[in-house]
Parts: structure tokens; C-alpha cells; sequence
């Protein structure tokens, strides 16, 4: 029994003793004061928009690197909102080292498509369906969407979703819904250069090969009608018929109708 007691009071002192030990090592680790900023950027690998040497300023001064502030003045949280309010900015990873440095690492927002509304706006998508500005220094070769479409008011927080209901009336989220199949598909992604809504609301599509447009008409069952298209390209790529067209109508269900140039 008194095995047990003396065994029981050892590990309360040892974990005592390992609680005092650790709020030690906090207390010591936050009064330290900021020795420097850690900064890493992950970007797409045909380049960003994020410059290395002004994300190493601008954070630098938010963290009070020069002023030699300690670890505790430091709000992680309120660093990682503050550091959001960029546009370009997907997430952010903070943290502070044991050696007294503030680390930081930023993933870059990647677009996959421009468009532009009929007021000669321009904004980009990325694939999470997040609408960002482009940027005034870097344009990223992407596709294209152009035409009819809606201008929007952007927040000032620079960054609107699909879904917003400030932009649900506007073609944005098909646009989107398009562009992502398009994406995922090798040939589509080859073959399609441009989206545009014409006058009528209807969604065409413009191939780099051949001179007809693509009607696609709307985005129901769009899986299956870009599908479509694809078995057709790949039968007529090879053949002569393709700069004979004018339009190929692919907004039916399992069918497309080809209607050829006049040739007067």
C-alpha cells in the first residue's frame, strides 16, 4: 500500500514537475524578443503575382521586425487575417520558432481562367470558384470567357465566390461550371480557346482548330455535351470536313448539327 502511495505521489511530482518546466519554456520562448521573418511563397510553377522581396517587407513590418517587439506582442491569428486581405493570397501557415523567429509560408491563389463582362471588366477564377483581380504588373495566359456577361461590383475585401448573391444572375458560375470540365478533360483542354455568351444568353465555344464556333446553348447536362464534342473532334480532326463548317450545334442531347459555310 505504501508501494502505491510513494508510486502514485512520484508521478504527481514528475508531471508537477514537467508543467513547471513547460510554462518555463513558454514564458522564456514569448518574452523573447523577434529576431526575423521566415517567408516562403508557393507559387504555381510558370510563376505568381506574390513578389518575395515586398510580401518580406510588408509582413515584416506587421510583425514589428525592426522594432524589436517580443514573441508575445505577436498575434498569429490577427497576422494571418491581416495577410488574407491580399487577393492573391489563398491561405496562410504562421507560426513562431523556438529560436525567436516568426515563420510564415503563403499559397498562392492560381487562376484558370479570365473574363471579361461586357463593361470591360476583367477578373480572374481560380479553380475553388473565387473571383480575385488581375494584376497589374503579371497576366497569366489562361482561358478566356468574354461576350454578354454581367458586370459585378467587387467587396472591398478584392474577392467574390461563384456563389455570391451579387453575382448569381450574371454567368460567372457557368462560366466556372464550363471551364472546370473543360479543365479536367486532356483533349478539351487542348482544343477550346475561348467561352463566350452571345446575345441570347447561350454559351459558345470557341476550338482552335477549324473556323466554326461551338454552340453550346446552356450548361445542363454540360458533361455529356462537351463529351459530344470531343468524339467529334477526334473524328474529324484528321479529315478534310472541318473548314467546311460554319457552326457545330452541340446544344442537344446526344446529337450535333453541323451547318456548313456558304460558299457563294
Amino acid at each position: 500500500m505504501i508501494k502505491r502511495i510513494l508510486s502514485i505521489a512520484t508521478w504527481i511530482l514528475t508531471a508537477l514537475g514537467m508543467m513547471a518546466l513547460l510554462g518555463f519554456a513558454r514564458y522564456t520562448h514569448f518574452n523573447m524578443p523577434v529576431k526575423g521573418l521566415e517567408l516562403s511563397i508557393e507559387a504555381p510553377v510558370d510563376g505568381g503575382f506574390l513578389s518575395q522581396v515586398e510580401m518580406q517587407g510588408r509582413i515584416s513590418k506587421m510583425v514589428g521586425v525592426n522594432e524589436r517587439k517580443s514573441l508575445r506582442s505577436i498575434n498569429i491569428s490577427r497576422l494571418k487575417l491581416d495577410i488574407n486581405t491580399n487577393p492573391y493570397v489563398q491561405k496562410v501557415d504562421a507560426f513562431t520558432s523556438i529560436n525567436g523567429f516568426v515563420k510564415v509560408k503563403l499559397y498562392e491563389r492560381e487562376p484558370f481562367i479570365r473574363f471579361f463582362t461586357r463593361d470591360d471588366q476583367s477578373f480572374y477564377l481560380d479553380h475553388n470558384g473565387v473571383v480575385f483581380p488581375v494584376h497589374p504588373k503579371h497576366t497569366k495566359r489562361v482561358l478566356v470567357a468574354n461576350g454578354y456577361i454581367d458586370p459585378i461590383i467587387m467587396p472591398v475585401s478584392k474577392t467574390l465566390h461563384v456563389n455570391d448573391s451579387s453575382i448569381r444572375t450574371s454567368h460567372i458560375k457557368s462560366i466556372y461550371e464550363i471551364a472546370s470540365v473543360i479543365e479536367e478533360h486532356a483533349l478539351l483542354k487542348l482544343l477550346i480557346d475561348q467561352i463566350y455568351i452571345n446575345s441570347l444568353n447561350e454559351i459558345e465555344l470557341t476550338p482552335r482548330i477549324g473556323d466554326a464556333f461551338i454552340l453550346l446553348g446552356d450548361n445542363l447536362n454540360l458533361r455529356e455535351k462537351l463529351e459530344n464534342i470531343s468524339i467529334f473532334y477526334q473524328a474529324k480532326a484528321t479529315t478534310s470536313e472541318l473548314p467546311k463548317y460554319s457552326r457545330i450545334n452541340a446544344k442537344f442531347m446526344n446529337q450535333i448539327v453541323c451547318t456548313k459555310r456558304d460558299t457563294l
